[in-house]
């Protein structure tokens, strides 16, 4: 049994590093120091062993070696990789021989040749940086990816730490593999990269198909390759990740929790309120039966807190269907369905509702369990699917001026528990709160660009039930009207620090799927995975206030609800640059 190594690595090159490097979880640079944890950092990582050669050796005896008609420049290459090669598990003498290599091939003296003006000294320090990094990544003999870093997928790395436009990241990525254009250059990459125990291969394009590139080893099935990286496309990052980002296995908890099959989790941040009176769920069945007409069948709870319920029924005569009940603000979700499934909506089908003391129970298709649980590939088809339908107009609407307003309505619920002789100690979250209110109206700009139209607000794995017969959307308790952008920040959570790089390459996931090209585009002078990560973490928090003052109203719940606020203000303060 092959064990892998994942303590720490640590190195100190001989420049320092870019510290926006900082972004990308996983990875801490301190000037010439940089520390990685490779539970945190990498996509995969199967593999903590690498092929490499003395960097100085290769300058010594290689690099100024010329082919002849006996040896081509690959045969120099691997003839020198057989001679001096050798496997090694220190990731920091990997990252020292990359920087070695990638400061050779991208050196300053080429910038006049290349025939790319745009591209500048500084363009060239990001190439060695990212370069370096990447040579982390590998591809075993068989053609398996067996290390993913952030660094393959090239683009959406470099536009989360450098801050570059789509255009100019992909031309980066151009020079990266294009050997500067240049048959010379090429020459050199070869004869370079037996340092790093192979050559050059790439699969990744300037266009966001998340690709990537690797060091390969002289032999490596590239047939097999070809298929992983065909693979990797298909399944999206998080199928070939173990822990590298946050997983999408838990559901954001600021939602209704009247998830179909949603899933609570011991701990989470949403205190769960004491279940409805057993008696008026009953009588709601009881009329949703009569409508239907059928006889009051077994029930088996699935998921009940306070506000709303989840319950499968079993008939007498063996069938089954889904059972939820909910109170004001989730008692819109029948008008929601009736909605989507009228837009052609895979939802599940609606068979009766009926009313109880402001309580709305609802009778619908039983699913099923799930064959298994969706992931990123699932999330941006449903994402993509939701978005493209015509948008439903008997919904809430939160444009850009909801969205500024937010800060303002949370001040607000904030000084009516004040007044309650509540959250007192909360100085901080009113500053941040005004921080937030006073950038607000320059933080909204393109809002309404496209995606707008439907959000399912609750939008995270567990709302993507795939099922024998397909896949359907649930719990649209909240759906609404607005920017697209915060459905897909929802869908990682909220319980682990946003991620934009992640979040960045879900979007250009989703751009890829068929979705709108717009949800990259810059807005409110913030990336656009920044902007969204950033109102979706305030849309978050005025949710939260509104629960602690009016829905739950407990003041016994408020040393969970406070901690949540602050921790979601602080990222919201730095998301959007406040």
């Amino acid at each position: 049994m092959t064990t892998i190594d994942t303590a720490t690595i640590a190195v100190e090159l001989p420049d320092a590093f870019d510290p926006r490097w900082n972004r990308l979880p996983g990875i801490q640079v301190d000037g010439r120091r940089i520390t990685i944890d490779p539970a945190e950092y990498f996509f995969r990582f199967e593999s903590s062993t690498w092929l490499v050669a003395d960097w100085e050796l290769v300058k010594a005896q290689l690099l100024d070696v010329g082919e002849t008609t006996e040896s081509a420049v690959e045969q120099l290459a691997l003839d020198f990789i057989k001679n001096h090669g050798e496997s090694t598990s220190d990731a920091a003498r990997v990252l020292a021989t990359a920087y070695g290599v990638y400061s050779y091939l991208f050196r300053e003296e080429h910038l006049a040749g290349l025939g790319l003006p745009q591209i500048t000294a500084d363009h060239l320090r990001m190439l060695r940086e990212a370069a370096t990094l990447m040579a982390l990544n590998k591809v075993e003999l068989d053609g398996h990816i067996s290390n993913v870093g952030p660094c393959w997928f090239f683009p959406a790395a470099t536009s989360v730490v450098f801050d570059l436009d789509d255009e100019t990241g992909g031309m980066l990525d151009e020079v990266y593999h294009g050997g500067w254009f240049n048959e010379h250059r090429r020459i050199e990459s070869i004869k370079a990269h037996a340092a790093l125990g192979g050559r050059l291969v790439h699969g990744c394009q300037s266009v966001p198909d998340q690709s990537g590139g690797v060091v390969a080893p002289y032999g490596a099935s590239m047939a097999n390759f070809r298929d992983d990286l065909a693979s990797s496309r298909r399944a999206g990052s998080s199928r070939s990740t173990p822990a590298a980002l946050p997983q999408p296995s838990n559901p954001p908890q600021y939602g209704s929790g009247a998830g179909q099959l949603a899933r609570a989790r011991p701990g989470a941040h949403q205190p769960l309120e004491t279940p409805m009176d057993q008696s008026l769920s009953a009588a709601l069945l009881d009329d949703l039966c009569t409508l239907v007409g059928k006889p009051l069948p077994h029930r088996a709870e699935i998921r009940v807190w306070g506000m709303s319920g989840v319950e499968r029924v079993t008939f007498p005569d063996g069938t089954t269907a889904v059972f939820k009940y909910a109170k004001e603000p989730f008692d819109r979700e029948a008008q929601a369905l009736r909605v989507a499934h009228q837009r052609g909506l895979p939802v599940p089908a609606l068979h009766g509702t009926a009313m109880q003391d402001k309580w709305i129970g609802m009778l619908m298709d039983d699913l099923g369990t799930p064959v298994r649980e969706a992931d990123d590939l699932d999330g941006v088809a449903a994402a993509v699917m939701l978005h493209a339908a015509r948008p439903a107009t008997g919904l809430p609407l939160l444009d850009g001026a909801g969205l500024a307003a937010l800060p303002g309505r949370a001040l607000d619920h904030l000084q009516r528990l004040r007044k309650a002789d509540r959250w007192a100690d909360c100085d901080d979250i009113e500053t941040a709160l005004g921080k937030i209110s006073a950038a607000a109206e320059a933080r909204v700009q393109g809002a309404t660009l496209d995606p707008f139209g439907w959000v399912h607000s609750e939008f995270h794995p567990t709302s993507v039930h795939i099922g024998e017969n397909g896949w359907h959307l649930l719990d649209f308790a909240r759906a609404f009207t607005g920017p697209g952008l915060i459905d897909l920040a929802s869908y990682h959570g909220t319980t682990d620090v946003p991620s934009p790089f992640r979040m960045r390459v879900f979007l250009e996931q989703y751009v890829t799927a068929g979705g709108h090209e717009d949800a990259l585009a810059a807005r409110g002078g913030l990336a656009a995975e920044a902007w969204a990560l950033g109102w979706h973490r305030m849309w978050a928090v005025e949710w939260f206030m509104e629960q602690a003052i009016r829905w739950i109203d407990d003041p016994a719940k408020d040393p969970a609800y406070i901690p949540v606020v602050r921790r979601h203000l602080g990222d919201v303060v730095q998301l959007l640059e406040v």
